[in-house]
């Protein structure tokens, strides 16, 4: 295992809900007992821990089952399709988009609407399957434009550009990343902004635009510094350690995976953790030192094993 495991991971927006609470708004118990758990799942996903995320999700969706709360049960459908995104199962994902989708419908829920239409849109992309992408992620944004949620509309601008960078689409994907991160930049979304300075450099990346891709990476690593967005921050060492490897920089390289390494460790991010591992093994290999890259990449080996 020395061949690398992540190209430029584009940021996608998986939009995970929780309900927000009006001023003075009175939840029943369990209602807001289901908005706890959901917060917990979203805590353990935002750390790569999909099964006890996955868990979570399904316990709070008996809980909105039990009391009949649909806008909670299409809150946690929304959940539990993100983790099966996340882990390949499309299928299974797309069954709880749509599902979501229908309740939202029913009870007039736009918002939940435009994230489950987005969330749709996260599928058909990873199917290959553009056309409809662009579909719902056009019909999400239309929602969100009627509702002024600028946040919103920022995150189907970033991933209408991920569907146009798939289809080698370069220079309209690059439009979208800059609109969406004007509006971040308007909103100060420090997070979102990370986001779209990532996905722009991995635009200048894949043209072989060494030091402006670098230079966004630079800038987004401040951004979820600022933010204080560990998963962010490890993923902008990263994305530097890879530009300074291509860069044939293997020791600036090295810096940054090993910083990117105490990052996902800190936090328990065990699938970047071997990422990492992975990366870091590499590099020693090519600056001649085997026996540390075989250390590492038997860490590595390790963690990867049932």
């Amino acid at each position: 295992m020395i061949k690398k495991l992540f190209s430029t991971i584009p940021w996608v927006f998986l939009t995970l809900s929780l309900l927000a609470c009006a001023g003075k708004e009175v939840i029943p118990e369990e209602s807001f007992r289901a908005r706890e758990i959901n917060q917990s799942g979203i805590n353990y996903f935002s750390k790569g821990n999909f099964s006890r995320a996955l868990s979570l999700f399904q316990e709070a969706l008996k809980v909105c089952e039990g009391i009949d709360d649909q806008e909670g049960i299409a809150l946690s459908l929304n959940n539990i399709g993100n983790v099966y995104l996340s882990l390949g199962q499309l299928k299974k994902a797309e069954q709880c988009f749509h599902q979501a989708l229908e309740i939202n419908q029913e009870i007039g829920r736009d918002k939940g609407k435009a994230t489950s239409l987005n969330n749709l849109g996260l599928v058909s992309q990873r199917r290959g399957d553009y056309e409809k992408a662009m579909e719902f992620f056009s019909q999400a944004i239309r929602i969100d434009r009627q509702l002024g949620i600028q946040k919103d509309i920022a995150v189907r601008l970033n991933n209408i550009g991920l569907v146009y960078k798939s289809m080698g689409e370069l220079a309209r994907a690059e439009r979208r990343y800059q609109e969406a991160k004007k509006i971040n930049q308007d909103i100060d979304n420090l997070k979102g902004l990370a986001s779209n300075l990532n996905n722009l450099g991995g635009i200048y990346e894949a043209q072989g635009k060494w030091e402006q891709a670098r230079r966004n990476y630079e800038e987004a690593l401040e951004m979820d510094k600022k933010a204080e967005f560990s998963p962010g921050i490890a993923a902008d060492l990263n994305n530097l350690g890879r530009i300074c490897e291509q860069m044939g920089k293997n020791e600036e390289a090295l810096r940054y995976y090993q910083r990117a390494l105490r990052v996902n460790e800190s936090i328990e991010y065990e699938v970047r953790v071997i990422e990492d591992l992975n990366n870091i093994g590499r590099i020693y290999r090519a600056l001649g030192d085997n026996d540390q890259s075989d250390l590492y990449l038997q860490r590595a080996r390790e963690l990867l094993k049932p």
